[in-house]
């Protein structure tokens, strides 16, 4: 049997479909991992390992916008990472869930000085949106002058 290439026209008169049909391009495209910042883009690579050790079923990069109180008020998260529901601890009368699996992260860089960049008004959008959406963990992260991811949490 001689395998030929068949053009996009024979290959759907072939199957018996349509001339063609358009699909609607999405308003809301996911952020790409290449137009991530260099410290996000280096997270993303440190999720895509921590999904191949199954400790991460899945993220994704700057999901959704939060609406804050205040006038025009809103955080968007750097990334939504889902934990894997390996975490559920047994006992005699059932299981229990970790409290969250779902986090919120949030990346930050290491300024020269040593301290984290937390700029205090960014800082307090964070706090103010960990307060209101408790239905997420809320972790920033940063990467240590070994190169080892650090994090801080909020409740």
């Amino acid at each position: 049997m001689r395998h030929e290439r068949w053009s996009a026209a024979q290959y759907r008169e072939a199957l018996g479909l349509s001339h063609g049909a358009s699909v609607p391009q999405s308003p809301l495209v996911r952020k790409s991992i290449l137009t991530l910042t260099k410290p996000e883009r280096e997270y993303a690579h440190f999720l895509e390992y921590e999904k191949l050790a199954g400790r991460v079923i899945a993220y994704w990069p700057q999901p959704f916008t939060l609406r804050l109180p205040g006038w025009r008020q809103t955080y968007r998260p750097d990334f939504l990472v889902q934990l894997n529901h390996a975490s559920m601890t047994f006992h005699e009368k059932g299981f229990t869930l970790t409290p969250c699996f779902l986090q919120v992260v949030e990346i930050k860089t290491r300024w020269k000085s040593g301290k984290v960049g937390w700029q205090p008004d960014a800082r307090e959008k964070f706090k103010t949106a960990a307060g209101i959406y408790t239905c997420f963990a809320w972790v920033v992260r940063w990467k240590d002058a070994n190169g080892c991811w650090q994090e801080e949490r909020f409740t």
